[in-house]
């Protein structure tokens, strides 16, 4: 009966923490939808495992030693996260410290997989207008990608509003890109033709000779 008991608690556990990890890979998938890719992508990837430590342990006090200390790392981003409005660990946290004490609960036959379940299905509904969002939203735009110490022809064309390239265009956004050089967003209007796209793909590589230019058709692409 005993083991069955530390079984049945074991479960819970899992089962929590790991609500606790499908939001820490929620959140990393989100952020891999920001582009350049730099430090915080790396940091989401590390949170992710950091996340799934406890569920590699199979005995109960190294799980909830584990979940505790996760619980702790993550406080750190969690902070820092909610002073640019996002809170995106904060479910992590509150999992990972409910997983710690979840082996010592004794709730109802059926009780806790109903929770845990309703808690899934509130964190994938919360995180999916984010990652359509970043990832999957249609797009109209082009980036060009220039090499380190390469800029365009002329600056004029960096004016938000596209007025300085004109063919459709309707705002630039400058950037740094993976490799450390400039990186330009040019949006269109959603109505252009493909052949007024393509004459607007030319007007580009006009005015910025030497970048590779390609088209963003949904916001994971650029």
């Amino acid at each position: 009966m005993d083991v069955d008991r530390d079984r049945a608690a074991y479960r819970r556990q899992w089962a929590t923490a790991a609500a606790g990890l499908l939001n820490a890979v929620l959140a990393a998938w989100m952020i891999f939808g920001l582009r350049p890719l730099g430090p915080l992508h790396v940091c989401a990837v590390v949170l992710a495992v950091v996340t799934a430590v406890p569920l590699l342990l199979r005995s109960r006090p190294a799980f909830g030693a584990a979940a505790l200390i996760s619980a702790a790392v993550l406080i750190v981003p969690t902070v820092a996260y909610f002073f640019f409005g996002g809170a995106y660990y904060l479910p992590s946290v509150v999992l990972l410290l409910l997983a710690r004490c979840a082996g010592d609960l004794r709730p109802p036959r059926g009780v806790w997989p109903a929770l845990v379940a309703v808690v899934v299905a509130g964190i994938l509904v919360a995180w999916s207008p984010a990652i359509w969002d970043s990832q999957y939203r249609p797009t109209h735009a082009f980036a060009a990608e220039f090499p380190p110490g390469a800029e365009p022809a002329s600056r004029d064309i960096l004016n938000g509003d596209g007025s300085g390239i004109g063919r459709g265009a309707t705002g630039v956004t400058a950037g740094t890109s993976d490799t450390g050089g400039r990186r330009v967003y040019v949006t269109f209007r959603a109505d252009l033709t493909a052949a007024e796209q393509a004459v607007l793909e030319r007007r580009l590589h006009e005015l910025m000779p030497g970048a590779t230019i390609r088209r963003c058709r949904r916001a994971g692409d650029c």
